[in-house]
């Protein structure tokens, strides 16, 4: 877990150093910035399918106990 994490973190300092003044990037950070923002674009892919699945998904179940307890009466007049 802790290597994802790692990635993670070292992935959002690059791009947030890309923004603010990329002259600061060498590069081998550039490349590594490429790199990961490839991968983050190939899975923001699957995301979006998956958000259209639960779309699909939740329009044909029932809402559960916990959230029938925080819908509000005046919305189901």
């Amino acid at each position: 877990m802790w290597f994802f994490s790692k990635k993670v973190t070292r992935y959002h300092l690059l791009r947030l150093i890309s923004r603010h003044n990329p002259k600061l990037l060498s590069e081998e950070e550039k490349n590594k910035l490429a790199y990961f923002s490839n991968i983050r674009e190939k899975l923001q892919v699957l995301k979006r399918l998956r958000s259209k699945g639960r779309k699909v998904w939740r329009s044909k179940s029932e809402p559960g106990e916990y959230t029938k307890k925080f819908e509000s009466k005046k919305a189901k007049k």
